[in-house]
Parts: C-alpha cells; sequence; structure tokens
C-alpha cells in the first residue's frame, strides 16, 4: 500500500510540474467548497490568468494498478460543474475501460493515460511512475534461446560493415518482456459472385505491441503460463483501446476512398496492421495482454544510442522490434534503470 501511494504522490508532482512549466499557478491536493455546499479535494488545480480572464483545470490522477471505470469520470464531471471549472483531465497510469471512454466523450472530460504521459512528460519520466506488480505471472511465450547466443548477435550488429572493428559500444544488455495485445478479429468483406455480391469473413488473431501500437504479426496457436521478473518487464503505453481503434479507423478509411491512388494508399496501411484486403468491416472479439520475450542489447556510439532486440525464442534479431525499441529508449532506458 505504502509502495502505490509513493507512485500517486510522484504522479500528482510530475503533472502539478508538468503544468506549472507552461506557466500555470498550480496547488496539490486543494480543497474548495462548491456551489451546493460540499467540500471537494482536488489533487492538482492549476490557474492560468491574463488581464481579460482566467482559465482553471482540475485534474484527478489515478495511479491504479487497473484501467478507471466510468465512475471516476462521472464524479470528476460532478465535482467540475459544483466548483465552475473550466476544464478536468482524469490521469490514469492504467488508462481506462470503454465505458469510461464513452463518458467522457459524453461529459467532456479529458482523458490522460500511458501514451499521452509518455508524450507529456518524457519517456523516462512515465517509465519511473511504476505500478507495483499484482502477479508475477502472465500468458505469453517462455524464454528458449541462450542469453551467450543473443550477446554474440548484439556484438556482432556493433561491428563496422566489413565486421572489422567495433563501431558502437555495448551499454547494456539483458532479458526484457515486451508486453503486446493478441487481438481476435473477425474481418468481412464483400466476395463479387456471378449474381449478386456474398459477404465472406475470416477470423484473425494479431499481435500489436504495447509499446507503440504496431502490427507485429499472427499470434501462436496457444499461450503458455510463464513467470516474469518484474524488473524486466517493459510498461504498457499503448491501451488495447487504442489499438482498436487504429484498426476500426483504418477500415472505415478504406472503405470510403474511391480512387486507385488512395484504394492502393489504404490498402498498404491495413496490410501494416495485419488486416487482408478487400475488406468492409472489422469485428473485435476479444483482446489479451500477453508478454514476449527478447534479449535486448543497447549499443552506442557517438551519434547516439540504439536498441538491438533478440528474439528470446528463436535467438534470431529481430529489426522491427529493435526500431521500436529505438524510438521508445527513453521509456525502454527509464524502466530498466540503465
Amino acid at each position: 500500500m505504502g509502495q502505490a501511494a509513493d507512485v500517486g504522490r510522484r504522479l500528482e508532482q510530475d503533472v502539478a510540474e508538468f503544468f506549472r512549466a507552461h506557466g500555470y499557478e498550480v496547488r496539490r491536493n486543494e480543497v474548495l467548497e462548491g456551489r451546493s455546499g460540499g467540500r471537494h479535494e482536488v489533487d492538482v488545480l492549476a490557474r492560468k490568468a491574463d488581464p481579460l480572464t482566467t482559465f482553471t483545470v482540475a485534474v484527478e490522477c489515478k495511479a491504479w494498478r487497473d484501467p478507471i471505470e466510468k465512475d471516476v469520470v462521472s464524479k470528476l464531471h460532478y465535482v467540475r460543474s459544483d466548483l465552475g471549472l473550466d476544464k478536468a483531465i482524469v490521469v490514469s497510469l492504467a488508462g481506462w475501460r470503454v465505458g469510461a471512454q464513452h463518458a467522457a466523450d459524453e461529459l467532456g472530460i479529458a482523458l490522460w493515460g500511458p501514451a499521452e504521459l509518455a508524450s507529456f512528460l518524457g519517456d523516462r519520466a512515465f517509465a519511473g511512475l511504476r505500478i507495483p506488480e499484482a502477479s508475477a505471472s502472465s500468458r505469453g511465450i517462455p524464454f528458449s534461446a541462450s542469453a551467450g547466443h543473443a550477446e554474440r548477435q548484439v556484438r556482432w550488429s556493433g561491428m563496422g560493415r566489413l565486421q572489422l572493428r567495433v563501431v558502437e559500444t555495448l551499454r547494456w544488455f539483458g532479458p526484457v518482456w515486451l508486453p503486446a495485445h493478441a487481438v481476435r478479429l473477425t474481418v468481412a468483406s464483400e466476395d463479387v459472385g456471378r449474381f449478386r455480391p456474398r459477404l465472406r469473413s475470416v477470423g484473425l488473431e494479431n499481435l500489436y505491441d504495447a509499446v507503440g501500437g504496431t502490427f507485429l504479426g499472427a499470434a501462436p496457436p496457444r499461450w503458455q503460463e510463464i513467470g516474469l521478473d518484474a524488473r524486466a518487464v517493459l510498461p504498457v503505453a499503448v491501451r488495447d483501446t487504442a489499438v482498436h481503434g487504429q484498426l476500426r479507423r483504418a477500415v472505415d478509411d478504406y472503405c470510403r476512398v474511391s480512387t486507385p491512388a488512395a484504394v492502393e494508399r489504404h490498402e498498404r496501411r491495413l496490410d501494416d496492421l495485419g488486416l487482408p484486403v478487400p475488406c468492409s468491416s472489422v469485428g473485435i472479439e476479444r483482446t489479451e495482454l500477453v508478454h514476449l520475450p527478447f534479449h535486448l542489447g543497447v549499443l552506442e556510439s557517438r551519434a547516439g544510442q540504439r536498441a538491438v532486440a533478440v528474439a528470446g525464442d528463436t535467438g534470431r534479431p529481430d529489426e522491427h522490434v529493435s526500431r521500436l525499441l529505438t524510438a521508445h529508449l527513453g521509456l525502454v532506458l527509464g524502466r530498466l534503470e540503465i
């Protein structure tokens, strides 16, 4: 309980500093009396004034292990209305359920989750906001490739083109668990027959990484129960709802265009997301958070740092995951305390 409280205080501090850096006067844990006569405590109250007006924002910070439900949104909407504030934001380290998103859209409450926090606070600061792990187990793929083999692959990557000398030094090497969303989909398309169009559908289970939201490939036929070292688990920065949204938007955009150039462009987008073409709709059947094993090396040169990921099951370098983790290297380094 103490560790969770520490994370909550750190989250409030970081959010307060973010507003302060943008010119707001900030108070934390401010208790105010509303129009109803009731008293409300606001985690972060930010005010910005000019000669013409004052703009006030209330921020509710939730360092919970689970995504928030709609009741958190509804409560903050009441507090904003009772206090007559201009804007209200719920900050949630674990994101939110679909019902909370619908309530926020309807009531005009802004939601900040892992993606927004990583963008506003910086990857390293966000990685430091660790929610205590409830369990050291998950479903996923176990490590089977040796660390020694993987380290040789990483060091080989740091050699020059002729493999004659070291051009990038190995700063860190170790195991990491990459969180991913295993999404079961039903994709429908119209099959034009001889007499009338016929609707056909295909079921897929795709993997999308939970750090950047990119397509990783088809899910394996079955998952295993695995033990996790919480210190090596990368944080979830993209929730499953965000993945669902980008899939639906990609299909909707594809169905709206008609010119050959636009159709080709959107077909490439669908292919990048692991969706077959042509398609007319996509249904989300279920989603499960799983963890994928990688041996990770951080290489360093005068030009900067980059990540090299070797699959923990096959022992083969993975260029896609290497680029992904290089793009989010601040989050990775902060999480692993490198």
